[in-house]
């Protein structure tokens, strides 16, 4: 960091917490970024379960029909089954 050009240096760090970044990635991404919310632990998105909730219920039947490319095996089994 003391190598690097100044004005770059905050782009390395931030104050936003793990949860914050979890809630935010989800809430403001597109599909692709909400997806991954499965791979952080449940406690980082259960103030946004709701949200997730109704995301994967209104969008399941069309990435059933348009299987796009995270919209795996793999990921269906990490969604919960109470969704």
């Amino acid at each position: 960091l003391l190598l690097m050009n100044k004005e770059y240096r905050h782009t390395f760090f931030s104050f936003e917490s793990g949860h914050e970044l979890t809630r935010r990635n989800f809430l403001e991404g597109d599909d692709f970024a909400r997806c991954q919310v499965f791979g952080c632990h449940k406690f980082q998105w259960t103030p946004i379960r709701d949200k997730v909730k109704s995301w994967i219920k209104e969008g399941w039947a069309t990435w059933e029909e348009e299987k796009p490319d995270w919209f795996t095996d793999r990921w269906k089994a990490s969604v919960p089954e109470d969704m």
